[in-house]
């Protein structure tokens, strides 16, 4: 699971104006095994958007991303 994750919205794709929506995940050194995890855009509108994300480790594993609009 990351640390951290910044996500950045554009209308064309080459510039991503305005402060991006930072979430940081609470790590769960208890138990190892895969989880839905939810971050909420607060309406915000692109075309394209922008996952920046920051290990929490050495490896970074993701299985599924659902945009739900």
């Amino acid at each position: 699971v990351f640390s951290q994750v910044e996500v950045s919205f554009s209308i064309g794709g080459t510039l991503f104006m305005g402060e991006p929506i930072i979430y940081n995940y609470m790590e769960d050194k208890i138990f190892e095994t895969s989880r839905n995890i939810t971050i909420k855009l607060h309406h915000r509108v692109g075309k394209f958007v922008k996952l920046q994300l920051y290990f929490s480790s050495k490896w970074i594993m993701l299985s599924e991303i659902i945009f739900d609009s």
